[in-house]
C-alpha cells in the first residue's frame, strides 16, 4: 500500500518498513534489482492483474486468491486485533468466548459499528458476518480518528498498524488494543499464474524459505519492534 506503517511507508522521501526490508533482502538473495511502486490497495491489485507489475505484496490469504494467483510465503504474519477507546467499559474479551471454535463469537458484536480499511480482508468469519456494521476508511489512522470521535465503537486492524497509528496521532493512552487477538494471519507475495509468474514465484519461495531458516525475517521484525 501507498502508506501502511510500520510495514511500508515514506520517511524523508525514502520508502521504508518491515515489508520493504523483507522483500529487499529476498531480492538481494536472488541477485535481482527491485523497484517498488507504492499505490492505494485497490489500484495496486488492478495494476498487478493488468500486468503493470511482476508481483504484489503483502497479500492476505483468501481461497479466491490462492486459486487465481501464485501465493508465495508467508513472508510474515499479522495479528488482527480489536481496539476500543480507553474509557470503554468493555473488557478485553469484547467478543471472546472460549466455547466458540475459533475463540471469538462475532455475534457478541451485534449492534456495534466496526472500523475497517476499505478493500482489506480480515478473517473469513469476520468478512462474512452480518452481526455488525462495517465503517470503511482509507487506513487504520482514519479508523482510529473515527473511534475517538465516536463514529465507530470498535476498530479491527493489525496490532502493529494500530499501535503505530496511535503514536502518530499522539493518542496511545486513549485507546486499548484488546486481547487476545482475533487471529494471526499470514501475509504473502503474489505472482500471476503464467509461465513468467510461475518461475518468479518459485524463486521468491526459495528466498523466503531461506530467510525463515536463517532467522532473517524474525531479525527484521525485531529491528522494527515487532515479533
Amino acid at each position: 500500500m501507498e502508506h501502511f506503517p510500520p510495514y511500508n511507508y515514506h520517511l524523508d522521501q525514502k520508502l521504508i518498513g518491515i515489508d520493504v526490508d523483507i522483500i529487499a533482502e529476498a531480492a538481494l538473495l536472488l541477485g535481482v534489482r527491485l523497484t517498488t511502486i507504492p499505490l492505494s490497495w485497490p489500484r495496486a491489485i488492478l495494476g498487478f492483474e493488468a500486468g503493470q507489475a511482476d508481483a504484489l505484496y503483502q497479500v492476505a490469504p483468501t481461497p479466491e486468491r490462492f486459486e487465481r494467483w501464485n501465493m508465495v510465503g508467508p513472508m510474515r504474519r499479522t495479528q488482527q486485533a480489536f481496539a476500543v477507546r480507553a474509557e470503554d467499559p468493555r473488557q478485553d474479551a469484547l467478543a471472546y468466548d472460549r466455547r466458540a471454535a475459533a475463540g471469538y463469537d462475532l455475534r457478541l458484536l451485534a449492534g456495534h459499528r466496526v472500523g475497517v480499511v476499505n478493500g482489506f480482508t480480515y478473517t473469513p468469519e469476520f468478512d462474512r458476518s452480518a452481526a455488525f456494521t462495517r465503517e470503511g476508511s482509507i487506513d487504520d489512522l482514519t479508523s482510529l480518528r473515527k473511534l475517538l470521535l465516536g463514529r465507530v465503537s470498535t476498530v479491527l486492524g493489525g496490532s502493529a498498524n494500530l499501535r503505530y497509528a496511535a503514536r502518530q496521532l499522539g493518542v496511545s493512552e486513549r485507546i486499548r488494543i484488546l486481547r487476545p487477538a482475533l487471529a494471526e494471519v499470514p501475509r504473502y507475495v503474489s505472482f500471476r499464474r503464467d509461465a513468467p509468474g510461475n518461475a518468479k514465484a518459485g524463486l521468491m519461495g526459495q528466498a523466503l524459505a531461506e530467510m525463515w531458516l536463517r532467522g532473517s525475517i524474525d531479525r527484521i521484525l525485531a529491528a522494527h519492534g515487532e515479533g
